[in-house]
């Protein structure tokens, strides 16, 4: 299994797709992350909340080499907990909120698709991000940031 940080340091056009429900709590962390991520040549996002199957056609256009879900998963650990998994290796962990299943989906995608899932704590309607999914986000925001800046040749992102 590839870690995120192996993914950013190969050199591909990487489309983050924020996933979630803003309205309760930790749901929304993958929009979170998707409006806090820092866009260049190499790295895009996608803001695409409870609807991924209506950004299908922005994301193609993207042209990415890769494609990353960030979203809350239940993986039945500490919340707080992230990992990258492939679509595949979802099937064991659930997604929260999201109208089609993101298996589904790699049908209509032009790249290999990735879940970056952080275990969510609150859940409730109106609840505030819980203060582990917000370290957890922040953490995997820091290093996504950091590797988005460091492009040697944009020509030769494939």
């Amino acid at each position: 299994m590839i870690t995120l940080e192996e993914l950013l340091q190969q050199n591909r056009r990487i489309v983050f797709v924020g996933l979630g429900n803003v309205l309760k709590g930790d749901d929304g962390i993958g929009v979170y992350i998707g409006q806090n991520i820092q866009e260049n040549v190499k790295v895009k996002k996608v803001i695409a909340e409870i609807s991924p199957e209506n950004h299908l056609g922005k994301i193609n256009e993207l042209k990415p080499s890769v494609i990353v879900f960030a979203d809350a998963v239940d993986f039945n650990r500490k919340p707080g907990f992230s990992e990258l998994l492939t679509v595949s290796g979802l099937q064991d962990q659930t997604c929260h909120t999201h109208n089609v299943s993101l298996e589904r989906l790699k049908d209509f995608l032009t790249a290999p698709i990735y879940v970056l899932g952080i275990q969510p704590r609150n859940l409730g309607f109106g609840d505030p991000f819980s203060k582990e999914a917000l370290v957890a986000a922040d953490r995997i925001l820091k290093k996504i940031n950091f590797h988005s800046q460091d492009i040697q040749n944009p020509e030769s992102l494939h």
